[in-house]
């Protein structure tokens, strides 16, 4: 329904704006530093929403699935790069406020989308309900999750490390389930009668542009969780020995 891919346009368009702005007012760096990343991520908008104008997702004209995996590896691997060449911007990746960065999430709330589609009759199961449902909790146990970060409340690194886990799974179960279901893929498992909504604008913001981003603050998350966690438990070690 042309209702919905308006929605979706507002919503997919919003949440970008909305997480690439958090991520760069919570770098430490200088103002122009700031603007270099909102520069650079809507540079990859940019190219997102260009090659699939020029039809390069679409599985009949383009590439279709291996150029949507490519869409997600690509620029996290350069994001990556970019990251640990420096160890001063590392240093501050590193810094950024972890509650904001959860607080990011809080969006995919929008993971209702997946199910109205699925409704539709434009997605079919298992991705539409896997992704709606798994992006709702995630994004339901954001806001809470965030609150307890910021105030240190008993027990905040062990929710936040499986909120962490739980939001990245969901991710990475959508990619799994969108390329096992997507029409014309070449590993396709799972067959019914869907269109190519993921491969078409506003849709494929989702998979080549939110969720590279997303899987990628859960992994700095999860870094830094993991290594504070490591450390505590060797100084507590020293401390008994």
């Amino acid at each position: 329904m042309a209702s919905l891919d308006v929605f979706g346009a507002i919503a997919t368009t919003g949440t970008a704006a909305f997480v690439v702005g958090v991520i760069a007012a919570v770098y430490p760096g200088t103002l122009a530093e700031r603007v270099r990343i909102v520069g650079a991520f809507a540079i990859w908008f940019g190219v997102v929403v260009v090659l699939t104008t020029l039809g390069v997702f679409d599985p009949v004209r383009g590439f279709g699935v291996p150029a949507l995996v490519l869409a997600i590896i690509v620029p996290m691997a350069v994001i990556a790069f970019a990251v640990m060449s420096s160890p001063e911007r590392l240093t501050r990746v590193m810094a950024m406020s972890m509650p904001a960065l959860i607080a990011t999430h809080v969006l995919r709330v929008l993971g209702l989308m997946f199910l109205l589609l699925w409704s539709d009759g434009r997605l079919i199961a298992p991705f539409a309900p896997s992704a709606g449902w798994g992006d709702i909790i995630t994004g339901v146990t954001a806001i809470p999750l965030a609150w307890a970060v910021w105030r240190r409340v008993a027990g905040w690194r062990a929710f936040a490390i499986a909120w962490n886990l739980f939001g990245a799974a969901d991710l990475i179960a959508a990619i799994a389930f969108g390329v096992t279901s997507a029409p014309g893929s070449p590993l396709q498992l799972f067959a019914g009668q869907s269109e190519q909504v993921m491969s078409i604008l506003p849709w494929i913001l989702i998979p080549a542009y939110l969720v590279p981003i997303w899987l990628m603050l859960h992994a700095l998350m999860l870094v830094r969780l993991t290594a504070r966690s490591a450390a505590g438990q060797l100084r507590a070690h020293r401390l008994l020995a």
